[in-house]
């Protein structure tokens, strides 16, 4: 304690070195801290479900040896897992679901939905907070009402968690369809749901019903599987790749009996299928902390010069060598113990900025940025190690040079050993400031081939924002083309269009084929975005064969169908898809090809675009919609 006492009232004489010091500590660990806390959540970090280790989900390889995780499967398929194999406890199945807006009194609430059966929540375990979640009478269809189990946050957020609303019933809109909504209770999850993680109410899948358990491929779902007590995931394989197996045989279809299907753990499943760009961030991380010690390295030099005699008269005196060594040591991790302190403040700052930084971690939940015991280990240990670097060297060099070496250098003329250590100082500077410059040329060289990359668009002057529509459903396409129209009269807007997604992010996708049966596992899901006349003129997308739609095409709610060049590849290979049609699972519709746009980036430029499609826009998804305006020059609109 005498020690600590000692050590405070040094540090309080140097009170702009301690600041100093705990400013570059603070930054230099807090960055390590950060991008060490999100690399750890992305691909180390156990789920936060009771005994997550036994998650599992279904992941396929085909015939050409791609892999695809958590590959969806149709009733028939969780059915055949659910009779004839034994190393599950639980099958849960969920799928997404269109936003459903429900209203209570004179307030309407857009909630993101989604959809999974009774043994889902058995599953993850998750726990009901009032009222009950889906049992065994929801699995096999209740075809009186519609019920929906609300997820806690959303209860809080749209019901200020008034219990009155369980089981309470609330007029709701689903697609173009008023219903009645029951709630039965609120659900408890203690991170984002695997395969939902946006949903802010469930309905129920009725998977028991004999339409869902003969059903080999008009609708698909996504499995959550408890594996029993014992079962390893090699076992859990060869039951599921047996069951699938005997579900194509049944098949009323040509099966895709070349997927090998096998059991995957979902933590494995829900991490980021890149992992590069980590690996990055933790080289990042890596270089920041040696320019942090580099910067630390010359406040403690000038401080160790201006006490090397202090401690060698100390020596002298008769104080031990580790008396010496445990005081610089004791005063380092006092300094230390400062800086990773602002490090754990950063990273809690820091975590709303990550979140948007890192969408993946929105599939795990945003907790996993919480400090955890391996987070506050690395810390400590950074901190060990930096306080060691401080003391260590400092104390061997005043033990080395002895007092009278040091009183005979003092008298005018340079330490010789503290000019080397400036030298070493300065070069490794140097080193990292080129580093730092190539780097940069690196990243400055990547900014330039992103700006040149074909984005299938041309984005300058395009202003993008959401409307929210009361209208009813048979009116929406009216009141959304007429708020285009006044949209456009504003000066400097050239053209405006509407759709059901944002231009840039994901869209909702579907299984497609070119058949008018049913569809079978290996046929394509393809992403498709419903969208208003003049959507392609907005964004100067590039037409290459065929037409756009016309007004009278979105106003009268045509099955008429758009493909980029991908997907016409992939559904009709080198022919000419205009004029024929493509059957599709959402309504079992068969839409005619009007027209093929090339490939537009609608997630990021740096990865490709992929299959898409497009329809004119129908208000089977009540909510808000986004529109696009291009202008001549952007501020011109601004009013």
């Amino acid at each position: 304690m005498r020690q600590v006492r000692f050590a405070l009232r040094r540090l309080y004489g140097s009170r702009s070195f301690v600041l100093a010091t705990v400013l570059v500590l603070g930054f230099g660990i807090g960055a390590n801290v950060i991008l060490f806390n999100l690399a750890y959540a992305l691909l180390w970090r156990p789920l936060q479900f009771p005994q997550g280790e036994r998650l599992a989900t279904i992941s396929s390889r085909d015939s050409q040896g791609r892999a695809f995780s958590a590959t969806a499967i149709s009733g028939a398929q969780a059915w055949f897992l659910a009779t004839r194999e034994n190393a599950f406890t639980e099958i849960g199945l969920s799928s997404s679901h269109p936003r459903i807006a429900v209203s209570r009194g004179d307030d309407t609430f857009d909630l993101a939905a989604g959809s999974v059966n009774s043994q889902y929540f058995l599953a993850l375990g998750i726990s009901p907070v009032a009222g009950r979640l889906f049992s065994e009478e929801e699995d096999g269809g209740v075809a009186s009402e519609v019920r929906a189990v609300l997820l806690e946050p959303a209860w809080r957020k749209y019901f200020a968690a008034d219990p009155a609303v369980i089981g309470k019933v609330f007029p709701a809109q689903m697609g173009t369809a008023r219903v009645s909504l029951r709630i039965l209770g609120v659900a408890r999850s203690p991170a984002a749901l695997p395969f939902v993680p946006q949903a802010e109410l469930l309905l129920p899948i009725p998977w028991r019903t004999n339409s869902v358990g003969t059903d080999f491929g008009d609708a698909f779902y996504t499995a959550v599987l408890r594996l029993r007590a014992g079962v390893t995931m090699e076992r859990a394989s060869a039951e599921a790749r047996s069951a699938l197996a005997e579900c194509a045989r049944s098949s009323p279809y040509p099966p895709g009996s070349s997927d090998v299907y096998r059991a995957e753990s979902l933590r494995t499943a829900l991490e980021p299928p890149n992992r590069t760009a980590i690996w990055l961030l933790c080289g990042a991380a890596a270089l920041l902390l040696v320019v942090m010690c580099a910067n630390l390295a010359g406040l403690l030099l000038a401080r160790a010069m201006a006490r090397l005699q202090d401690s060698a008269v100390r020596l002298a005196l008769g104080a031990s060598r580790r008396h010496l060594l445990s005081e610089n040591l004791l005063e380092s991790m006092l300094l230390c113990l400062g800086g990773t302190s602002l490090a754990f403040a950063l990273n809690y700052l820091a975590r709303a900025s990550v979140l948007k930084f890192e969408p993946d971690l929105h599939r795990l939940g945003p907790g996993m940025l919480d400090a955890s015991p391996a987070l506050i280990g690395f810390g400590v240990v950074v901190a060990a190690v930096v306080a060691l670097a401080i003391a260590v060297p400092a104390s061997w060099h005043a033990i080395r040079a002895g007092l009278g070496d040091i009183l005979a250098r003092s008298g005018g003329r340079r330490i010789a050993g503290g000019s080397r250590a400036v030298l070493v100082l300065v070069g490794a500077q140097l080193a990292l400031v080129l580093t730092l410059l190539a780097v940069s040329g690196l990243l400055a060289k990547s900014f330039v081939a992103a700006l040149r990359t074909d984005a299938g668009m041309d984005p300058s002057g395009v202003v993008a924002f959401r409307v929210s529509l009361t209208a009813p459903p048979d009116r929406v396409v009216g009141a959304a083309s007429d708020l285009a129209r006044q949209i456009e009269a504003i000066p400097g807007v050239r053209s405006v269009a509407f759709a059901a997604d944002p231009a840039v992010g994901s869209a909702m996708g579907c299984t497609m084929n070119t058949r008018s049966g049913g569809f079978v596992p290996a046929d394509p899901v393809i992403p498709f975005r419903m969208v208003g006349a003049a959507y392609f003129e907005t964004l100067r997308a590039r037409l290459v064969a065929g037409r756009t739609f016309s007004e009278d095409d979105v106003a009268r709610g045509e099955n008429r169908f758009i493909l980029n060049e991908t997907a016409a590849r992939l559904l009709f290979g080198d022919a000419n898809p205009v004029g024929r049609s493509v059957h599709i699972a959402l309504g079992s519709l068969n839409l005619a090809v009007v027209g093929v746009v090339k490939d537009i980036r609608h997630k990021a430029l740096d990865s490709p675009s992929g299959a898409a499609a497009y329809m004119p826009y129908h208000p089977w998804f009540p909510g808000s919609l986004s529109f696009i305006a291009r202008t001549g020059r952007p501020s011109s609109s601004g009013n």
